[in-house]
């Protein structure tokens, strides 16, 4: 099992589900996303192997990306969206 595939996976689903709602008018937050979580479980059985603590890593990285883009939008900085990750672009795992 590589935790790496399913780090990039999750990253990129719970990226793919806040463009969704923002396309919708919908307002989604960390908590709304960490929720998410536990369907894309139910979804995903191979997802279960993973410890929970990884995979709510993963959304605070997510969103700590998202707090970070706003900021420099703030500052006047031109800055675009959150790109998708591929293989080999997750480079760090994160336990708390």
């Amino acid at each position: 099992m590589n935790i790496w595939i399913f780090a990039i996976g999750l990253y990129n689903r719970l990226i793919e589900e806040i463009n969704n709602a923002s396309k919708e008018g919908r307002k989604i937050g960390p908590k709304d996303t960490q929720a998410l979580i536990v369907k894309f479980k139910e979804e995903n059985p191979e997802l279960k192997k993973v410890y929970s603590k990884v995979l709510q890593m993963v959304n605070y990285q997510l969103w700590s990306n998202i707090w970070s883009l706003s900021q420099l939008k703030k500052k006047g900085r031109k800055v675009g969206k959150l790109r998708y990750k591929k293989n080999g672009r997750y480079k760090s795992m994160n336990f708390n």
